[in-house]
Protein backbone atom coordinates (compact mmCIF):
# COMPACT_ATOMS: atom_id res chain seq x y z
CA UNK A 1 0.00 0.00 0.00
CA UNK A 2 1.60 2.96 -1.24
CA UNK A 3 2.37 6.04 1.82
CA UNK A 4 -0.24 8.26 -0.31
CA UNK A 5 -2.79 5.77 -0.32
CA UNK A 6 -2.37 5.38 3.64
CA UNK A 7 -2.79 9.28 3.77
CA UNK A 8 -5.94 9.33 1.98
CA UNK A 9 -7.06 6.91 4.33
CA UNK A 10 -6.43 8.55 7.46
CA UNK A 11 -8.14 11.43 6.45
CA UNK A 12 -11.56 9.43 5.40
CA UNK A 13 -11.20 7.84 8.66
CA UNK A 14 -10.82 11.59 10.15
CA UNK A 15 -13.84 12.88 8.37
CA UNK A 16 -16.79 11.81 10.82
CA UNK A 17 -14.91 13.27 13.70
CA UNK A 18 -14.45 16.73 12.06
CA UNK A 19 -18.44 16.47 11.29
CA UNK A 20 -18.72 16.01 14.80
CA UNK A 21 -16.35 18.67 15.66
CA UNK A 22 -18.10 20.95 13.20
CA UNK A 23 -21.32 20.39 14.85
CA UNK A 24 -20.68 20.94 18.50
CA UNK A 25 -18.76 24.19 17.95
CA UNK A 26 -22.05 25.60 15.94
CA UNK A 27 -22.62 28.40 16.15
CA UNK A 28 -19.90 30.23 17.11
CA UNK A 29 -21.53 33.64 15.84
CA UNK A 30 -25.03 35.17 15.48
CA UNK A 31 -27.27 33.34 13.87
CA UNK A 32 -30.03 35.17 11.48
CA UNK A 33 -33.60 33.57 11.82
CA UNK A 34 -35.37 34.73 8.13
CA UNK A 35 -39.25 35.35 9.10
CA UNK A 36 -40.72 36.22 5.73
CA UNK A 37 -44.01 37.48 6.77
CA UNK A 38 -44.68 40.88 8.73
CA UNK A 39 -43.70 41.71 12.52
CA UNK A 40 -46.86 40.35 15.34
CA UNK A 41 -48.37 37.49 13.25
CA UNK A 42 -48.25 33.73 14.83
CA UNK A 43 -45.12 32.59 13.29
CA UNK A 44 -42.75 35.99 14.02
CA UNK A 45 -44.57 34.92 17.37
CA UNK A 46 -43.55 31.67 17.63
CA UNK A 47 -39.88 32.50 15.98
CA UNK A 48 -38.82 35.40 18.68
CA UNK A 49 -40.26 32.63 21.25
CA UNK A 50 -38.27 29.94 20.07
CA UNK A 51 -34.98 32.41 19.04
CA UNK A 52 -35.16 33.71 22.33
CA UNK A 53 -35.20 29.58 23.78
CA UNK A 54 -32.34 28.77 21.19
CA UNK A 55 -30.01 31.71 22.17
CA UNK A 56 -30.37 30.68 25.98
CA UNK A 57 -29.53 27.09 25.00
CA UNK A 58 -26.46 27.23 22.65
CA UNK A 59 -24.82 30.79 23.97
CA UNK A 60 -25.26 32.77 20.63
CA UNK A 61 -28.16 35.10 19.66
CA UNK A 62 -30.25 33.92 17.40
CA UNK A 63 -31.75 37.13 15.88
CA UNK A 64 -35.45 37.12 14.11
CA UNK A 65 -34.95 38.94 10.80
CA UNK A 66 -38.81 39.95 9.53
CA UNK A 67 -38.78 40.17 5.22
CA UNK A 68 -42.20 39.82 4.17
CA UNK A 69 -43.54 40.17 0.94
CA UNK A 70 -45.05 38.18 -1.77
CA UNK A 71 -46.99 35.74 0.50
CA UNK A 72 -43.37 34.53 2.08
CA UNK A 73 -41.36 34.36 -1.82
CA UNK A 74 -39.23 37.43 -0.86
CA UNK A 75 -38.10 35.88 2.34
CA UNK A 76 -37.60 32.19 1.37
CA UNK A 77 -36.19 33.50 -1.37
CA UNK A 78 -33.44 35.69 0.68
CA UNK A 79 -32.61 32.69 2.43
CA UNK A 80 -32.21 30.13 0.12
CA UNK A 81 -29.62 32.31 -1.72
CA UNK A 82 -27.55 32.70 2.00
CA UNK A 83 -24.70 31.13 2.82
CA UNK A 84 -25.60 27.10 3.30
CA UNK A 85 -23.47 26.94 6.88
CA UNK A 86 -26.17 27.40 9.16
CA UNK A 87 -26.07 31.06 10.16
CA UNK A 88 -29.34 31.82 7.95
CA UNK A 89 -32.60 30.02 8.99
CA UNK A 90 -36.07 30.41 8.06
CA UNK A 91 -39.36 29.62 9.66
CA UNK A 92 -42.47 29.43 6.98
CA UNK A 93 -45.75 28.03 7.46
CA UNK A 94 -47.59 26.00 5.16
CA UNK A 95 -48.19 28.47 2.23
CA UNK A 96 -44.30 28.18 1.82
CA UNK A 97 -45.25 24.57 0.66
CA UNK A 98 -48.51 25.59 -1.51
CA UNK A 99 -46.36 29.14 -3.48
CA UNK A 100 -45.27 26.88 -6.24
CA UNK A 101 -48.54 25.68 -6.85
CA UNK A 102 -50.48 28.96 -7.11
CA UNK A 103 -47.43 31.35 -9.04
CA UNK A 104 -46.48 31.05 -12.03
CA UNK A 105 -42.84 31.90 -11.04
CA UNK A 106 -41.33 31.11 -7.56
CA UNK A 107 -37.66 31.88 -7.90
CA UNK A 108 -36.49 28.59 -5.87
CA UNK A 109 -37.50 25.17 -5.31
CA UNK A 110 -38.99 23.87 -1.98
CA UNK A 111 -37.54 20.81 -2.34
CA UNK A 112 -33.53 21.42 -3.45
CA UNK A 113 -33.01 24.81 -2.43
CA UNK A 114 -34.34 24.04 1.30
CA UNK A 115 -33.47 21.52 3.79
CA UNK A 116 -35.37 20.92 6.38
CA UNK A 117 -34.90 21.11 10.22
CA UNK A 118 -37.73 19.96 12.24
CA UNK A 119 -41.60 20.90 12.17
CA UNK A 120 -42.11 23.46 14.98
CA UNK A 121 -46.11 23.89 15.58
CA UNK A 122 -49.12 23.90 14.53
CA UNK A 123 -51.92 26.63 14.33
CA UNK A 124 -55.26 25.83 14.90
CA UNK A 125 -57.95 27.97 12.73
CA UNK A 126 -61.50 28.31 13.52
CA UNK A 127 -64.31 28.74 11.00
CA UNK A 128 -66.88 31.31 12.33
CA UNK A 129 -70.02 33.51 11.15
CA UNK A 130 -71.33 36.45 11.84
CA UNK A 131 -73.92 36.37 14.44
CA UNK A 132 -76.41 37.60 11.62
CA UNK A 133 -76.38 34.26 9.79
CA UNK A 134 -79.22 31.95 11.50
CA UNK A 135 -76.69 28.86 11.88
CA UNK A 136 -74.89 26.80 15.03
CA UNK A 137 -73.65 24.70 13.21
CA UNK A 138 -71.33 24.03 10.10
CA UNK A 139 -74.26 21.51 8.44
CA UNK A 140 -76.80 24.33 8.81
CA UNK A 141 -74.38 27.03 7.73
CA UNK A 142 -74.42 24.76 4.32
CA UNK A 143 -77.44 24.38 3.72
CA UNK A 144 -77.96 28.36 4.50
CA UNK A 145 -75.53 28.90 1.63
CA UNK A 146 -77.49 26.02 -0.63
CA UNK A 147 -80.77 28.21 -0.56
CA UNK A 148 -78.34 31.71 -1.07
CA UNK A 149 -76.32 30.74 -4.42
CA UNK A 150 -73.81 33.57 -4.80
CA UNK A 151 -74.86 35.55 -1.57
CA UNK A 152 -72.74 34.28 1.20
CA UNK A 153 -69.31 35.72 1.08
CA UNK A 154 -66.00 34.67 3.06
CA UNK A 155 -62.96 36.32 4.07
CA UNK A 156 -59.42 34.99 3.62
CA UNK A 157 -55.75 36.34 4.46
CA UNK A 158 -55.11 36.47 0.60
CA UNK A 159 -54.89 34.60 -2.08
CA UNK A 160 -53.62 31.09 -2.12
CA UNK A 161 -53.68 31.34 2.30
CA UNK A 162 -54.82 28.89 4.06
CA UNK A 163 -57.70 30.36 5.24
CA UNK A 164 -58.50 30.67 1.26
CA UNK A 165 -58.38 27.50 0.35
CA UNK A 166 -60.17 26.33 3.18
CA UNK A 167 -62.97 27.89 1.92
CA UNK A 168 -62.53 26.71 -1.43
CA UNK A 169 -62.06 23.36 -0.06
CA UNK A 170 -65.18 23.46 1.84
CA UNK A 171 -67.43 25.44 -1.57
CA UNK A 172 -65.83 22.11 -3.76
CA UNK A 173 -66.75 19.45 -1.65
CA UNK A 174 -70.44 21.12 -1.04
CA UNK A 175 -70.97 22.27 -4.12
CA UNK A 176 -71.58 25.91 -2.47
CA UNK A 177 -71.42 29.19 -4.53
CA UNK A 178 -69.83 31.62 -1.50
CA UNK A 179 -68.00 34.73 -2.94
CA UNK A 180 -64.56 34.78 -1.73
CA UNK A 181 -62.91 38.02 0.07
CA UNK A 182 -59.29 38.48 0.14
CA UNK A 183 -58.27 41.06 2.32
CA UNK A 184 -54.43 41.46 2.97
CA UNK A 185 -54.16 40.35 6.93
CA UNK A 186 -55.46 38.51 9.26
CA UNK A 187 -56.53 41.51 11.50
CA UNK A 188 -58.44 42.77 8.09
CA UNK A 189 -60.53 39.69 7.50
CA UNK A 190 -61.59 39.31 11.35
CA UNK A 191 -62.81 43.42 11.96
CA UNK A 192 -64.87 42.53 8.35
CA UNK A 193 -66.51 39.45 9.56
CA UNK A 194 -66.90 41.40 13.03
CA UNK A 195 -68.30 44.26 11.09
CA UNK A 196 -71.24 41.82 9.23
CA UNK A 197 -68.84 43.22 5.68
CA UNK A 198 -68.47 39.39 5.46
CA UNK A 199 -70.55 36.16 6.27
CA UNK A 200 -67.69 33.63 7.75
CA UNK A 201 -63.96 33.10 8.08
CA UNK A 202 -61.52 30.93 8.74
CA UNK A 203 -59.75 32.76 11.87
CA UNK A 204 -57.06 31.99 14.46
CA UNK A 205 -57.82 30.43 17.08
CA UNK A 206 -56.61 33.15 19.48
CA UNK A 207 -58.22 36.19 17.49
CA UNK A 208 -61.04 33.98 17.14
CA UNK A 209 -62.04 34.00 20.82
CA UNK A 210 -61.83 37.39 22.43
CA UNK A 211 -64.57 38.24 19.38
CA UNK A 212 -66.71 35.55 20.25
CA UNK A 213 -66.72 36.25 23.82
CA UNK A 214 -67.77 39.72 23.18
CA UNK A 215 -70.86 38.32 20.57
CA UNK A 216 -69.35 39.80 17.55
CA UNK A 217 -68.69 36.58 15.50
CA UNK A 218 -70.00 32.83 16.39
CA UNK A 219 -66.96 30.04 15.80
CA UNK A 220 -69.06 26.54 14.54
CA UNK A 221 -65.38 24.29 14.37
CA UNK A 222 -62.00 24.11 14.23
CA UNK A 223 -59.33 23.02 11.86
CA UNK A 224 -57.28 19.63 12.90
CA UNK A 225 -57.71 16.08 13.92
CA UNK A 226 -58.15 17.14 17.29
CA UNK A 227 -60.45 19.48 19.30
CA UNK A 228 -58.89 22.68 20.78
CA UNK A 229 -57.92 23.07 24.69
CA UNK A 230 -58.56 26.39 24.24
CA UNK A 231 -62.28 25.90 23.07
CA UNK A 232 -62.80 22.25 24.20
CA UNK A 233 -66.39 22.72 23.50
CA UNK A 234 -66.08 23.47 19.86
CA UNK A 235 -65.98 20.44 17.20
CA UNK A 236 -63.32 19.60 15.00
CA UNK A 237 -64.99 19.74 10.91
CA UNK A 238 -64.44 16.06 10.58
CA UNK A 239 -66.34 15.64 13.83
CA UNK A 240 -69.17 17.49 11.65
CA UNK A 241 -69.14 15.19 9.27
CA UNK A 242 -67.04 17.13 6.59
CA UNK A 243 -63.67 15.24 5.35
CA UNK A 244 -60.17 17.16 4.34
CA UNK A 245 -59.69 19.03 7.45
CA UNK A 246 -57.60 17.19 9.50
CA UNK A 247 -54.15 18.65 8.46
CA UNK A 248 -54.34 22.40 9.53
CA UNK A 249 -51.62 24.79 8.90
CA UNK A 250 -48.32 23.82 10.26
CA UNK A 251 -44.62 26.16 10.77
CA UNK A 252 -41.64 24.46 10.01
CA UNK A 253 -37.87 25.67 10.85
CA UNK A 254 -35.74 24.92 7.49
CA UNK A 255 -32.15 25.73 6.17
CA UNK A 256 -30.87 26.20 2.91
CA UNK A 257 -30.28 23.01 1.08
CA UNK A 258 -26.35 22.31 1.67
CA UNK A 259 -26.11 23.23 5.39
CA UNK A 260 -24.40 19.87 6.87
CA UNK A 261 -26.32 16.94 8.00
CA UNK A 262 -24.57 17.70 11.39
CA UNK A 263 -25.24 21.21 11.62
CA UNK A 264 -28.98 20.26 10.85
CA UNK A 265 -29.08 17.36 13.24
CA UNK A 266 -27.80 19.46 15.86
CA UNK A 267 -30.62 21.82 15.45
CA UNK A 268 -33.06 19.37 15.23
CA UNK A 269 -32.05 18.16 18.82
CA UNK A 270 -31.79 22.04 20.19
CA UNK A 271 -35.16 22.66 18.57
CA UNK A 272 -36.47 19.61 20.26
CA UNK A 273 -35.42 20.82 23.77
CA UNK A 274 -36.42 23.92 23.28
CA UNK A 275 -40.04 23.32 22.02
CA UNK A 276 -40.18 20.50 25.84
CA UNK A 277 -39.74 23.68 27.65
CA UNK A 278 -41.89 24.60 30.03
CA UNK A 279 -41.38 28.26 30.01
CA UNK A 280 -41.20 28.25 26.27
CA UNK A 281 -45.10 25.77 25.98
CA UNK A 282 -46.39 28.52 28.67
CA UNK A 283 -45.44 31.35 26.10
CA UNK A 284 -47.29 29.58 22.82
CA UNK A 285 -50.07 27.70 23.95
CA UNK A 286 -52.09 30.66 24.73
CA UNK A 287 -51.48 31.61 21.10
CA UNK A 288 -53.28 29.22 19.75
CA UNK A 289 -50.42 26.84 18.05
CA UNK A 290 -50.19 22.96 18.32
CA UNK A 291 -46.52 22.70 19.63
CA UNK A 292 -44.36 19.55 17.96
CA UNK A 293 -41.17 18.75 16.60
CA UNK A 294 -40.20 16.26 14.06
CA UNK A 295 -37.51 14.80 12.15
CA UNK A 296 -35.91 16.39 8.85
CA UNK A 297 -37.19 13.55 6.70
CA UNK A 298 -41.06 13.90 8.17
CA UNK A 299 -41.15 17.30 7.57
CA UNK A 300 -39.82 16.67 4.15
CA UNK A 301 -42.82 14.07 3.82
CA UNK A 302 -45.42 16.44 5.38
CA UNK A 303 -44.03 19.65 3.24
CA UNK A 304 -44.33 17.51 -0.31
CA UNK A 305 -48.26 16.03 0.69
CA UNK A 306 -49.20 19.97 1.60
CA UNK A 307 -47.62 21.02 -1.78
CA UNK A 308 -49.69 17.50 -3.64
CA UNK A 309 -52.84 18.47 -1.68
CA UNK A 310 -53.63 21.69 -2.01
CA UNK A 311 -51.85 21.89 -5.38
CA UNK A 312 -54.44 19.71 -6.97
CA UNK A 313 -57.15 21.63 -5.29
CA UNK A 314 -55.37 24.70 -6.74
CA UNK A 315 -55.29 23.32 -10.33
CA UNK A 316 -59.10 22.22 -10.57
CA UNK A 317 -59.90 25.44 -9.58
CA UNK A 318 -57.32 27.61 -11.70
CA UNK A 319 -56.73 29.55 -8.64
CA UNK A 320 -53.05 30.26 -10.18
CA UNK A 321 -52.09 33.67 -10.17
CA UNK A 322 -48.48 35.72 -11.45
Amino acid sequence: MSSRFRRILAVLALLPALGDAVAQSYPNRTVRLIVPYGVAGTVDIFARTLALKLSENMGQQFVVENIPGANGIVGSETAARAPKDGYALLMVASNHAINPSLYRKVPFDIYRDFTGISLVGTVVQVLSVHPSAPVRTIKELIAHARQRPGQLNFASTGNGSPTHLYGELLKSQEGLDIVHVPYKTAGAALTALAAGEVTMSFLVMTSALPQAKAGRIRPLAVVGSQRSALAPELPTIGEAGLPGFENGAWIALLAPAGVPRDIVDRLNGEVRKALDANDLRERLLPQGVGIGASSPEELNVLTRNTAERWGALIRKLGLQTD
